[in-house]
């Protein structure tokens, strides 16, 4: 059997504002709905069981460093 692809889902730091910052505009979706639908999303294709997936959040963008990504890619 063949190894699961993996899906590496990296959300940036004004994620964190979902559903508080300007919800007429952005909506009222918070960042842990969104990956609740993601995941959803994912198992109602079947992509959940040919895929890994990870979620990755940064709270700040200088948390996105070299070191970081290549430990992500790594995975």
């Amino acid at each position: 059997m063949s190894k699961a692809k993996k899906i590496i889902l990296v959300q940036g730091a004004n994620l964190t504002y979902l559903g508080k910052r300007e919800p007429e505009i952005y909506g009222r979706t918070t960042p842990e709905e969104l990956d609740a639908t993601l995941l959803e999303y994912a198992k109602r294709r079947v992509l959940i069981w040919r895929f890994s997936i990870q979620m990755w959040k940064a709270r700040r963008s200088t948390e996105f460093t070299a070191a970081q990504i290549k430990d992500l890619m790594a995975w």
